[in-house]
């Protein structure tokens, strides 16, 4: 996916066992951003990246995917996303 992307964002969600962006990054062969949620996504409904018209994929974890829609539905909570399975 990553060679058809104009830009490309590397975001780890909340949890422990996340693979850190840096490493994602080191495993590329283009550049790549390493960034948060709440900088792509500042507040309800409100993408940072792109321009109107723009395609945005988001691809990732079940974990990272329900982190990016509780912020996009303007959803909070201390632990993160619902679809959390801290323990």
């Amino acid at each position: 996916v990553s060679q058809y992307a104009r830009e490309l964002y590397l975001v780890a969600p909340n949890q422990d066992r996340a693979t850190p962006t840096a490493f994602l990054k080191s495993c590329l062969d283009r550049d790549a951003i390493e960034s948060d949620l709440s900088t792509l996504f500042p507040k309800p409904g409100c993408c940072a990246v792109g321009k109107s018209g723009d395609t945005i994929l988001l691809t990732g974890s079940i974990y990272l995917i329900g982190e990016a829609m509780a912020r996009i539905q303007g959803a909070t909570s201390d632990e993160g996303s619902r679809l959390q399975d801290k323990v």
